[in-house]
């Protein structure tokens, strides 16, 4: 289907949901092999989301602090509703630091549209 579009213009299309995938991987694992792990956690400790993430996957590798961060990712993302359903506390989500917040939902949205783009690219490939 794509086979009449130009060789540079297919690489990149073919390319760039791995590009979005891998830059928001990038900004999960700086989140969870720095400071800013402690910081979302004491921002979120009356959450309900973040102590059942952590009593899943553990807080003691890397590995297990990026799933509690993918987990917490989704209830940062849409914080109205899940305020509403009780999965995240309202003053927790306000003290959560600004800057952290903006990487979070940034690098959730990067991992969303990276992997719609791909399955995008599945049907037109």
């Amino acid at each position: 289907m794509i086979d009449h579009l130009d060789i540079k213009f297919r690489i990149f299309i073919v390319a760039s949901p791995f590009c979005l995938g891998l830059t928001a991987l990038a900004m999960d694992f700086h989140i969870a092999s720095s400071q800013q792990y402690k910081e979302m956690v004491t921002a979120l400790h009356r959450s309900p989301c973040l102590s059942y993430a952590i009593t899943l996957w553990g807080e003691k590798s890397i590995r297990s602090r990026m799933l509690v961060i993918f987990m917490v990712a989704g209830a940062i993302t849409f914080p109205i509703s899940s305020i509403r359903r009780g999965l995240l506390d309202k003053e927790d989500y306000e003290q959560l630091p600004s800057p952290l917040k903006t990487k979070i939902v940034i690098a959730s949205w990067l991992n969303t549209t990276g992997f719609t783009w791909l399955v995008i690219n599945y049907f037109i490939i």
